[in-house]
């Protein structure tokens, strides 16, 4: 096998997670010292894939209720958006922070 040159992290590293232990500070500060003492050979080289990190603040994704129902106290909305459209994430099982664009309402989860 040849010798190993490259280090790919991945993705989905989120800025604005609720959650701190999730967030990309957090996580990366836990990281970097990983790879120091893992990977001490310096012609590794190293690589992360920004995209979430990048651009999760950058829009909004606004979905319309198309309908609702009251289930054992909790309302459920059906919405006119779907897991193929713009929940692409929920299918991978990573995890979508809602937040209402209504200020009045807390969330819609």
């Amino acid at each position: 096998m040849p010798k190993m040159d490259i280090l790919d992290l991945g993705g989905g590293y989120s800025l604005l997670h609720p959650l701190v232990e999730n967030s990309f500070i957090t996580v990366a500060s836990k990281v970097a010292p990983l790879l120091d003492e893992l990977f001490p050979d310096r012609s590794i080289r190293i690589i992360a894939e920004p995209g979430t990190y990048m651009v999760e603040s950058s829009c909004y994704l606004a979905s319309q209720i198309i309908g609702q129902k009251f289930k054992k106290g909790v309302h459920q909305y059906y919405i006119n958006n779907g897991i193929f459209q713009g929940y692409l994430n929920r299918l991978h099982g990573e995890e979508i922070h809602i937040e209402a664009l209504d200020p009045k309402t807390k969330s819609r989860e």
